[in-house]
């Protein structure tokens, strides 16, 4: 969604009916991008952030197909889009399709969770196409590009991709069959519900669980050095396995895993039950620093940013996917903070006001 930040910091404002309002706005958006993309036959992944990570999953040989239901999904969106901000406008949608190789991990979470963890070319390639900002216009990498027919009108964009003009219509694939799940299986898979929400919940309690709350958030980055999926994972699982002991000490909790273009990401989070503490920001920079020692003892070089606020907390999607999420500028700037530079934990102004006292810091930065 573009522009999701400053509305979102909008409707914060009002203690009133804000949490409400964001819940609504957020479920009617979602409600019609997940069917939408189950109606081309698209498999919804994980949300990152305001944004849906949609899959077509196949062989290099059904490339061609995959792409023209992707286009057209998105082509869909942006023609039948409905929902409108608190200013009463159209929300604006920022869309790109890629194609690559997808893998998923699952890694150990806090609190004997489980974590699934996506990585491949296909999100690089992703990352690098989102530097073009063209609101409710199809964004296509060149890969992805070269399997839809050669006469398709578009204009060349930056990060390896073009911005389509039209979007041909296809026959809409329809969902994908629908798996019966065994009950030992769904026993398995409740391992990878949040612990925020890891309890007996009913629909109408659904309603419930989104709140405004106070957090600190910490962004760990570090340099992946090849686009090898078994040396990613191998990247991911290290980040994973020396992390998780000491946010279970500092009783955070860690809410997504991942690699992009270059970088494996660690976003962790205090704040949302039950990390929720009086001391949040105070335990975010101790942890951010006995992370710093751990890597800095093995030569793993990382980039750190913490950031402390007013966040929105709540639970995106609905039947077909639902999944807990931390969404404001504090999550945006703790990420922006993480790449500065390397071996350096950098935090903002209410970080530091709220710490000051018990943790040295060096001189300020502009």
């Amino acid at each position: 969604v573009c522009n999701f930040s400053p509305m979102c910091n909008r409707l914060m404002r009002d203690p009133v009916s804000g949490v409400e309002k964001i819940t609504t706005l957020l479920g009617q958006h979602f409600d019609h991008v997940l069917q939408t993309a189950l109606k081309y036959g698209g498999e919804p992944l994980f949300f990152v952030g305001d944004g849906l990570m949609v899959g077509w999953m196949g062989s290099q040989d059904h490339a061609q197909s995959s792409v023209e239901q992707a286009v057209a999904c998105a082509g869909e969106l942006i023609e039948t889009r409905s929902t409108r901000n608190d200013l009463d406008e159209l929300l604006s949608y920022h869309l790109i399709v890629s194609t690559g190789g997808c893998h998923i991990a699952e890694l150990d979470g806090v609190r004997s969770s489980k974590m699934p963890s996506f990585y491949g070319d296909v999100f690089a390639s992703f990352i690098r196409a989102s530097s073009n900002r063209a609101p409710d216009r199809v964004i296509v990498t060149n890969q992805a590009l070269s399997h839809r027919p050669s006469d398709i009108q578009h204009s060349v964009g930056s990060g390896d991709a073009s911005i389509l003009h039209e979007y041909p219509s296809v026959e809409p694939a329809g969902p994908i069959a629908e798996v019966e799940i065994p009950g030992p299986v769904e026993e398995k898979l409740s391992a990878f519900a949040p612990v925020t929400v890891n309890f007996p919940i009913s629909e109408e309690q659904l309603k419930w669980v989104s709140e405004i709350r106070p957090v600190s958030v910490l962004f760990v980055r570090s340099l992946v050095s090849s686009g090898d999926p078994v040396y990613q994972l191998e990247q991911l699982r290290k980040l994973a396995s020396m992390a998780v002991p000491l946010v279970r000490m500092h009783d955070g909790l860690i809410n997504q895993i991942w690699i992009d273009e270059k970088d494996a990401n660690l976003y962790i989070c205090f704040g949302p039950a039950p990390s929720a503490h009086v001391d949040n920001p105070a335990r975010c920079v101790k942890l951010a620093i006995d992370l710093h020692e751990q890597f800095e003892s093995i030569g793993l070089p990382v980039r750190m940013g913490i950031c402390t606020g007013k966040a929105y907390c709540g639970i995106l999607g609905n039947n077909i996917l639902r999944q807990f999420t931390v969404i404001g500028d504090v999550v945006n700037l703790s990420a922006r903070l993480a790449g500065l530079e390397e071996n350096t934990i950098y935090c903002d102004r209410d970080t530091y006001a709220a710490t000051s006292k018990e943790i040295h810091y060096s001189a300020p930065v502009d």
